[in-house]
């Protein structure tokens, strides 16, 4: 998993995220069929309109102050829907105020009140951070089953709403380059606040719409003819690409005991505008593209937590991406309920490639195959097996991203890692690239982890292929297991290159890079570890100054009483250190400092060696045009 929130209260451990915005602008309590109207689609259409003006905006006001006097003062929660504790920081909730954190968002955030989009339960709104000027996206989930009264304004509020909390329960067990982050929740008597990544790029619907000139979400007639000129949206090996990152983010979420049961076109979001550049030429001629932004997998409001002794609810979800057995009603087999999220990649797969869903309900063997003539025997051999009617035959998402039509996406995305990795880190034999993640003072690993929690998709997106080739070798999430059972099949030759070497290496520290003892090594994890050991690398400012002001909590310093106050809650399923671990986990905040700096605080002029490992103390003045170049990049005003 990863540490660090990006507010002023945060807890020691953040490590997901999610950005949801989903074009649909049904009534929040009512699951979208996956049919939209023309009103639907309108607001839809208005909704992703508006959101260039909206970051525009927020853009030119992020030194404007505004208060929230006039907003109506929530109270204290004696008895709070989602429970204090975890990798996320969580606010409000405890009696008293405890943790001494604020349950509104308003106190870190300006919110702006018109919605970028909707979720499965809620709206979402674009929201500033006051201190820092990041730009996030704040979902806000209401926790009445109807509008509260002024004679009743509390007491339509279920405290124990399952629906409500477990779509803050699948998130924070994720952490994956392909699933937008969590940052932080806020709770109060009326709404759960989600702080999320904000993802501007659009959803995967809006690339194929323009280029097909027709709706996926307009199915097939069983006579296979369509309006549109053109049956395919998108070139196979495009699509292989981009179905590759989506299939390793249910591959995380399955790993974890996740199913999502609303994947969709709408919830793989960009995390900026795509852009495509040519790299190479294969044998015929042709140029290889690559992505240079990430797809991401958001709207986590229908996820549960998959118990393998617990059936599921039937009809959850968007009906055009359901599976048979999901729309047929009754409940679902618990050991195959992961099958009907490989159901819903399958259709969205066949929209991608052909521009249209497959026909629903094929009255004839050969209506399910119409219109993939064009298709590669791969392509259709894979369809055919997502899409196969009986779950137990479909086969899982680990299976499925074998897949040879994948193949030459794989072979791709494991040269450029490897690439990646040879020119990044020093090799040897044994391989030592990771010696220094042992070795580094435990404050520098946790600056690192917070710099790693703030670090934008493009200036990470060469760090998330290694990540990706990872979970892929060993078969989902990097538990110390899966690490050992990788290195089990591996040859008796080189171990010293990648993927090889890094799994050796993973084995070695992995105690040291689990920072937040949750037997997995999550993405924010990793790439603190790779920042960490890779050479000449310069960490984005941005990043720097964020980090910064999370683990300062916005004060000019890094002291033991800010890291106090931004480590105040406790790890989830945290195991002992043992004797050997115990000095060099990041389980004593306050004890960071001392082991760094003699004066018992790092300035801000100071935190930017820590980070390069090149840590020493000035007279507090030797860091001011840094500062104030940090300042003028986010337009606030410079400290003296």
């Amino acid at each position: 998993m990863g540490v660090v929130g990006c507010s002023r209260e945060v807890a020691d451990c953040a490590c997901t995220a999610l950005h949801l915005a989903r074009p649909c602008g049904r009534p929040l309590d009512t699951p979208c069929d996956g049919f939209l109207g023309e009103k639907e689609k309108e607001k839809s259409r208005l909704s992703r309109g508006v959101n260039d003006e909206l970051v525009a905006w927020a853009k030119t006001s992020r030194s404007a102050k505004s208060g929230a006097a006039d907003q109506k003062a929530t109270r204290q929660l004696e008895k709070p829907l989602i429970p204090i504790g975890g990798l996320v920081p969580q606010h409000g909730g405890l009696s008293g105020g405890s943790t001494g954190s604020s349950c509104d968002p308003l106190d870190v955030f300006e919110l702006k009140v018109r919605p970028l989009g909707f979720g499965a339960q809620g709206e979402v709104l674009l929201a500033t951070h006051r201190q820092s000027g990041a730009l996030r996206a704040c979902k806000q989930v209401s926790k009445a089953r109807r509008r509260p009264t002024e004679e009743a304004p509390y007491a339509t509020f279920p405290l124990n709403s399952s629906r409500r909390s477990r779509e803050v329960e699948a998130m924070l067990r994720l952490d994956h380059p392909n699933v937008a982050r969590l940052f932080e929740v806020f709770e109060d008597e009326a709404n759960v606040y989600l702080i999320m990544e904000l993802l501007s790029g659009g959803s995967v619907l809006d690339r194929l719409m323009p280029k097909s000139g027709l709706h996926p979400e307009a199915p097939a007639s069983p006579s296979g003819k369509t309006e549109a000129s053109s049956p395919r949206s998108l070139e196979e090996r495009e699509a292989a690409g981009l179905f590759r990152q989506m299939l390793g983010a249910v591959l995380h979420l399955h790993g974890h005991g996740v199913v999502h049961r609303d994947l969709k076109l709408d919830h793989f979001l960009f995390a900026g505008q795509p852009q495509q550049q040519p790299t190479t030429k294969n044998k015929n001629n042709n140029h290889n593209h690559q992505e240079t932004t990430s797809v991401k997998l958001v709207d986590f409001g229908m996820a549960k937590v998959w118990q393998v002794d617990e059936p599921l609810t039937p009809r959850v979800g968007t009906r055009q991406y359901m599976a048979p057995e999901a729309d047929a009603g009754g409940s679902l087999c618990s050991a195959t309920a992961d099958r009907a999220d490989v159901w819903s990649l399958g259709v969205a797969l066949h929209a991608m490639l052909t521009g249209r869903f497959p026909v629903s309900v094929p009255t004839k063997p050969e209506d399910s195959s119409r219109g993939l003539e064009q298709l590669s025997p791969a392509a259709q051999d894979l369809l055919s097996q997502l899409l196969e009617r009986q779950p137990g035959l479909r086969p899982p998402v680990a299976a499925v991203i074998h897949h040879p039509w994948l193949a030459a996406a794989a072979a791709e995305e494991l040269s450029e890692a490897t690439s990646f990795a040879r020119a990044s880190f020093s090799w040897a034999s044994p391989p030592f690239c990771l010696q220094g993640v042992r070795e580094a003072a435990r404050l520098r690993r946790l600056a690192l982890l917070a710099v790693a929690k703030e670090l934008e998709d493009q200036d990470a997106l060469s760090f998330s292929r290694v990540f990706r080739v990872l979970e892929a070798e060993c078969g989902g999430p990097l538990t110390l297991q899966a690490l050992e059972n990788r290195r089990q099949l591996q040859s008796a030759g080189r171990h010293e290159d990648f993927p090889a070497g890094l799994v050796l290496e993973l084995i070695q520290v992995f105690d040291i890079v689990d920072a937040d003892g949750s037997r997995c090594i999550g993405w924010t994890e990793l790439l603190a570890a790779m920042l960490l050991a890779a050479k000449e690398r310069t960490l984005p400012d941005y990043a720097c100054w964020r980090a910064f002001d999370t683990l300062s909590m916005g004060g000019p310093a890094l002291t033991k009483a800010s890291l106090r106050r931004a480590c105040h809650s406790p790890r989830r399923a945290a195991r002992p250190a043992t004797s050997q671990t115990a000095a060099r986990r990041l389980a004593d905040p306050e004890d960071m400092v001392s082991e760094i700096a003699r004066s018992g605080e790092v300035r801000r002029e100071d935190f930017q060696g820590l980070l390069a490992g090149r840590y020493s103390e000035s007279s507090g003045d030797a860091g001011g045009d840094w500062r104030a170049k940090l300042a003028d990049h986010y337009g606030l005003q410079s400290e003296p």
